[in-house]
């Protein structure tokens, strides 16, 4: 009689622990681009902190701006050092998206390069690209 009290109590306990386990993920090396399929030169500024930290000029068909990290997930540009990214066309036009910010002159529809995004192109193995396409250049904001 006296199991039969003990058994829920040990099974509840049981859960418990078990529940309360985690399972570490395991790491994984991620590489990242900016790769520029439209047919212009594309600009690339970074910043940190309002500050400019890269400015990378893209030919067509060309990739720039790598991002090299180690992280259970994949994280996008967002865990590379940079808050910001101005993607800048010869016209004048282009996109401006930042973690946390307005959004307005971004890519719409979440397709920012913080996170996971459908313009990301997976390449090979965890190499990523964020690829700029010709209607990007065809839809581009006029920048302030």
């Amino acid at each position: 009689m006296r199991l039969k009290s003990i058994l829920p109590i040990f099974y509840l306990l049981l859960l418990g622990v078990l529940s309360s386990c985690s399972q570490k993920g395991k790491y994984e090396y991620y590489r990242l681009f900016i790769k520029n399929n439209s047919s212009e030169v594309l600009e690339v500024i970074t910043y940190e902190n309002s500050t400019d930290i890269n400015t990378t000029s893209l030919q067509a068909g060309e990739k720039g701006q790598e991002c090299l990290y180690e992280d259970i997930g994949f994280a996008g540009y967002g865990i590379c050092g940079i808050d910001s990214i101005q993607f800048v066309f010869p016209n004048g036009k282009g996109y401006i998206t930042s973690i946390g910010g307005d959004e307005s002159l971004g890519f719409g529809n979440e397709n920012w390069p913080w996170t996971t995004s459908e313009k990301f192109i997976n390449t090979e193995g965890h190499t990523y690209e964020f690829t700029i396409t010709q209607e990007d250049y065809e839809n581009a904001h006029e920048l302030p």
